[in-house]
């Protein structure tokens, strides 16, 4: 009897204590699943955490600011290109709660004389290559929403190929070069990247290229 009396207040004894490890274990869990500083970067869904881990990526220059109204001046940039008289940036800004009022969906900004263009990132980079050339030469860029983009001339796609291997050169300066490299040529991001046939191909030859 004395045992079973033993064994019982040892019991209520310990559980408050096995109680508050269960309960730390689970909110540092729900801390970490609810984190509102994470970041997909929109050029090769690649997850960061803006105030855990150690990923700077550059701002948006303040002429492009000036140029495109409306866009957070927190906004990141993750590749840049330039075509003709224009120039092409792939941008996203952190969630409205971490930093301001931001738009955590990547977009692809157009700046030609000073007007500004943008359209849907993952829809761009979603655009078919043509595989028996181009009929028409002219660029589409310019003039097709983001619901409807496509490319159109061989302008079109350097465009997006520029985009996609400087997103590689901005991603190892941001990440550091190592780090960045092993998260990149990861098989199942390359293959989560296979709806996108410029960044699927870029990626295969950039993770073949630096093994």
């Amino acid at each position: 009897m004395r045992i079973k009396s033993a064994i019982l207040i040892w019991v209520i004894l310990l559980m408050p204590m096995i109680y508050g490890c269960y309960a730390k274990s689970d909110a540092a869990n729900t801390s970490s699943q609810g984190d509102a500083s994470v970041l997909q970067e929109p050029m090769f869904g690649l997850d960061y955490s803006l105030t855990h881990d150690n990923v700077h990526y550059d701002s948006l220059p303040p002429s492009v600011l000036h140029a495109c109204l409306g866009i957070n001046s927190s906004t990141f940039v993750y590749a840049h290109a330039k075509e003709g008289s224009s120039n092409y940036f792939v941008v996203m800004g952190p969630p409205p709660d971490v930093v301001g009022r931001g738009d955590a969906l990547g977009g692809v900004l157009q700046i030609q004389r000073g007007h500004c263009a943008q359209w849907d990132s993952t829809r761009m980079f979603e655009a078919a290559v043509a595989g028996h050339g181009y009929d028409d030469q002219k660029s589409c860029i310019s003039s097709m929403a983001s619901s409807d983009y496509k490319i159109c001339s061989q302008a079109d796609e350097n465009v997006l190929r520029d985009l996609v291997r400087d997103g590689f050169v901005r991603g190892a300066r941001a990440w550091g070069a190592t780090r960045f490299r092993k998260n990149v040529c990861n098989s199942k991001l390359i293959d989560a990247n296979a709806s996108t046939p410029i960044t699927h191909e870029e990626l295969v030859r950039f993770c073949h290229t630096h093994p």
